[in-house]
């Protein structure tokens, strides 16, 4: 009885432990950036489209809806180029995205 009151203790402080998910944003590339959209690996439904004008040169970090960390694909959207995707960016590994490399 005591191991199952500890687990469910346990069970109900970890949520609370978890810490967000990001994503690092580089910008090298001449244009700026004007959103990203996130995709979990495979899915045809994204996490979420971030709206972060970002200037050439810039770097910064976004906080995504995920719940656990995995890889992901990702879309940029640039101001005067055609979109850049990304099929594999693996949050677990290497949370950061360089754009214009």
């Amino acid at each position: 009885m005591r191991i199952v009151l500890v687990l469910t203790a346990l069970s109900m402080v970890t949520p609370a432990l978890a810490q967000p998910l990001s994503l690092v944003v580089e910008n090298l590339s001449r244009d700026t950036i004007e959103s990203i959209t996130v995709f979990p690996d495979g899915a045809d439904v994204s996490v979420g489209t971030y709206t972060v004008p970002m200037a050439p040169g810039q770097a910064g970090r976004i906080d995504l809806a995920l719940g656990q960390c995995q890889p992901v694909e990702v879309l940029v959207k640039l101001k005067d180029n055609p979109a850049e995707f990304r099929p594999e960016v693996d949050l677990c590994v290497d949370p950061k995205l360089t754009v214009g490399e």
